[in-house]
């Protein structure tokens, strides 16, 4: 099919000594898509990855989009933008310049994608030889070759069209190419039904490739698909296998059968070939077969009880994205797994047919690496691993359980221990006979120190001595010191030979010193260094000497010195607060709980790193171990699932994030980056997703604005309102379920004030008050200018009346002066002329006066 690049591998594997091991398909963890979750079509051709990370699925109605958390379907009769030249997709492949090109039962579309235009060639535009599209491949070079049921095309980027690659010295009647891949540069390698070809770029010239061998295996079968890496084709039939063919020496190297039954040597359909360095993944008419490098074969089926098993056994497409994720491709849908992972699930440990029993409530190992599972309802079922084989006891069974729903198993190299509600199982390793004890009474947990063996039941605890089966209690000890144990729960036994014990029903935590029966119970109270929680689910302690303790409330680490707890919730990263199991690992604790799987990183008691896998599977209590592999082991409600914490601890994928889409009001814009906004339109999401598809890899999103604190995102979109007017700088960075950071990704845009506070608003406030400061400023100037000219006015005329006022004041003077004058001038002749009247007066009152004085007197009168 369709690759990217040659993909080069250090090992090759030319012979396989194949080991058919009969694993259930349950092994792997499928997660499964279909249109339900969004596809436009649940019958898939083609899967691709392009260089933005995004997923492209070619269905046999419609192009999908897939970013890991939705669907932008491209269809015909679609608007522009999503309008493609026909909806039944065949062959999908990204060039040189960031053109997708996609391969159609009618015709060829090439999407841009950066712009997003769509050109769509056909025969009746270009000189495509058909409209069907088989096959489309690129090398190195950027050479583009288009395989359709009318032979070989290659594309024209001068006048962007398509040259017919025909060579007339051909012999073959079947120009129907299935399959086209490029060796190198210069040398296409194709196959029809019944040839095997190449063509020379140089030469321009076809040849068909063949032998003995290669024209007997034509001769029987017919060519499916062809996949090459290295120097090695990898060619699939229909009813014969693959076959491995070395192109250096021209030889078919190897041969795989995907038989139909032990009587039936024909084999399934090949329709699909995935390889690299760990092995050839084979999709067929009949599940995925998987051919390891070590040289074990696995085959994988639908188990129409199991949601995560393959979703259809028909497959077409098989592809493995830039995480390492595989993509298988069905009739019915897409199946995701993570093959190297490190994570199994198994599920089917009974004999029942057509019945989901994956509800395991006990997991033990005994001495032969075999596991003993308590699965609900069911008894216990015996996994012989190394065979691969399951034996079942329950209350059926010749060596009868005494019930069929087991809470806790525990074993010493001979005898296998069992609880349940109705009484204690005591199995036989080797010969299976089961006695029972505790009659009727409620055994809920174990834990096995050395010789004796301890119980959680109703009312506390039992211990039973395993030299001679006798049975004691601490219970009376506990009720003389006032505790109460409705139900015993989690049992541990410290480093310094300390019993804690734990209630299940909410009755606390007890410390039990045996040296001189001392007895200490913590509960939870208001002050904060209580334990948070009083139902104990499970306790462990560290290579440090911390004892752990999960509850039903929160994970709690225990201070000798202080005999403090320090509580550890959601808000500090783990999952879920019910915490099933603790496997502490070197400086890590590994817990499971009611919504998946954490493992912890500490620094001072902080945790600085919370690696998250399975959320949506639920863990059982009492069904967790450390395998003598190192591998842990843990019960759950929906199997049994094997965890390999060194292969997923050294998982050294970091996520990259990307943008998808940003909406502003609603309206999706092209770049934000380094623009502006109107402050109305100010209601911003950002779209994000990363290159981490797997749903058992949990991928958390950060961002900060303009160098704030971090946050934690709710999901991949940020939304962004009532934002003040400034610039805005947004980070964002992701981080994936191994706790690897991605580069940071930032955006940078400026929201604008409103008018009345924009830059042309102050512009125009400074105009005005500049316009207002100078018409002050003229209106001073004229005001001064008046108030002068004024003052010179008035200068002149206070001057010119302070002449007249002198002139005035000159005559007054005068005037006075003359009247000064004029009064002395009048005064001697009036007082003369009074004297003189006087006078005549009084001489005439006397008789005395003569006429002649009188003339006299009268004579100086009138001189007066």
């Amino acid at each position: 099919m369709a690759r990217c690049k040659i993909i080069t591998f250090m090992t090759l594997f030319l012979i396989f000594v194949c080991t058919v091991t009969n694993v259930d398909a349950s092994e792997l963890i499928f997660c499964n898509l279909t249109n339900s979750d969004g596809l436009s079509q649940t019958s898939i051709n083609t899967i691709y990855q392009d260089s933005l990370d995004y997923i492209w699925i070619g269905t046999k109605n419609g192009l999908n989009k897939y970013n890991s958390f939705e669907f932008d379907i491209y269809n015909k009769g679609l608007s522009e933008k999503r309008n493609i030249i026909d909806g039944n997709i065949t062959s999908i492949i990204e060039d040189l310049n960031n053109n997708l090109w996609v391969g159609t039962y009618d015709g060829i579309s090439k999407i841009n994608l950066k712009t997003d235009k769509i050109t769509n060639y056909t025969t009746n535009n270009s000189m495509l030889s058909s409209n069907k599209i088989m096959d489309i491949n690129i090398n190195n070079k950027g050479d583009i070759v288009i395989a359709t049921t009318n032979g070989l095309n290659l594309y024209d980027f001068n006048n962007d069209n398509f040259i017919p690659l025909r060579d007339q010295s051909l012999n073959t009647s079947d120009t129907k190419i299935l399959s086209v891949e490029f060796y190198n540069d210069n040398e296409i390698y194709m196959i029809s039904k019944n040839y095997f070809f190449k063509y020379d770029m140089i030469n321009k010239k076809y040849s068909v490739i063949n032998n003995k061998t290669i024209d007997s295996i034509l001769q029987n079968t017919t060519l499916t698909t062809m996949s090459i890496y290295e120097d090695f084709i990898c060619l699939g039939t229909i009813s014969d296998g693959i076959y491995i063919y070395n192109i250096k020496t021209g030889e078919i190297e190897q041969h795989y059968k995907l038989k139909i039954s032990e009587n039936n040597d024909n084999s399934y359909t090949v329709k699909s070939i995935y390889h690299d360095g760990t092995g050839i993944y084979v999709g067929s008419t009949n599940g995925l077969y998987v051919f390891e490098k070590n040289g074990v074969q696995k085959h994988f089926i639908n188990n129409p009880f199991d949601e995560s098993s393959l979703i259809d056994n028909n497959i077409s497409y098989i592809t493995r994205d830039g995480s390492g994720l595989l993509w298988i491709g069905t009739f019915s849908g897409i199946s995701k797994v993570d093959y190297n992972l490190g994570i199994s699930n198994y599920d089917d440990f009974t004999s029942e047919q057509n019945t989901k029993n994956n509800i395991i409530m006990g997991v033990y190992e005994d001495i032969d690496e075999k596991l003993w599972l308590g699965v609900y309802n069911h008894g216990i079922s015996i996994w012989d691993r190394i065979n691969n084989k399951v034996t079942q006891l329950n209350t059926k069974t010749d060596n009868k359980l005494n019930s069929d729903i087991i809470w806790d198993i525990k074993g010493n190299e001979k005898y296998i221990f069992a609880t349940s509600s109705v009484g204690l199982n005591i199995i036989n390793r080797e010969t299976l006979e089961v006695q029972n004890l505790l009659n009727n009474k409620y055994c809920h947990t174990l834990y096995l120190d050395g010789d004796y063996l301890w119980i959680g039941t109703i009312g506390g605890f039992d211990i039973i001595n395993l030299n001679d089966f006798s049975i004691k209690s601490i219970n009376k000890l506990l009720k003389e010191n006032n505790i109460t144990i409705s139900l015993g729960g989690a049992i541990f036994k410290d480093s310094q030979g300390i019993y804690w014990l734990g209630g299940a029903n909410k009755d606390g935590l007890i410390e039990f010193n045996p040296k001189n029966n001392s007895v200490n119970i913590f509960k939870y109270n208001e002050t904060e260094n209580s334990i948070s929680d009083n139902t104990i689910l499970s306790i462990a302690e560290d290579s440090k000497g911390n004892l752990w303790f999960g509850t039903e409330g929160n994970l709690n680490k225990y201070d000798r010195l202080t005999k403090q707890f320090k509580s550890y919730s959601t808000e500090d990263g783990l999952s879920n607060n019910s915490i099933y199991s603790i496997i502490p690992r070197n400086d890590k604790i590994w817990i499971s709980t009611n919504s998946g799987i954490n493992c912890l990183e500490f620094k001072n008691d902080k945790i600085i790193n919370v690696k998250k896998y399975l959320n949506n599977i639920e863990f059982s209590s009492n069904s967790y171990l450390k395998t003598k592999n190192g591998e842990y082991a843990l019960g759950s409600n929906n199997g049994l699932y094997i965890l390999k914490p060194n292969v997923i601890e050294n998982n050294i994928i970091s996520p990259k994030i990307h943008f998808n889409s940003i909406y502003v009001n609603g309206e999706k814009v092209d770049d934000l980056n380094n623009k502006s906004i109107n402050y109305k339109e100010n209601f911003i999401t950002i779209d994000l997703f990363t290159n981490i598809y797997s749903d058992m890899q949990t991928v958390d999103f950060y961002y900060r604005i303009n160098n704030d604190d971090w946050k934690l995102m709710s999901n991949n979109k940020l939304t962004l309102s009532n934002l003040a007017d400034k610039k805005y700088t947004i980070d964002f960075v992701a981080k994936n379920f191994n706790g690897k950071h991605s580069e940071r990704k930032t955006i940078s845009f400026y929201v604008n004030p409103p008018f009345w506070r924009g830059k042309m608003a102050k512009f125009i406030y400074f105009a005005l008050f500049f316009t207002m400061i100078l018409y002050i400023i003229l209106k001073i100037a004229n005001l001064k200018n008046f108030i002068t000219l004024k003052n010179r006015l008035l200068a002149k005329e206070m001057e010119e009346k302070n002449e007249l006022l002198k002139k005035n004041i000159e005559l007054e003077k005068r005037k006075n002066n003359y009247l000064i004058n004029m009064s002395h001038e009048l005064r001697t002749p009036l007082n003369v002329i009074g004297a003189t009247q006087q006078l005549i007066v009084n001489l005439n009152k006397t008789g005395n006066i003569s006429s002649n004085e009188l003339a006299r007197y009268m004579k100086i009168s009138d001189n007066n």
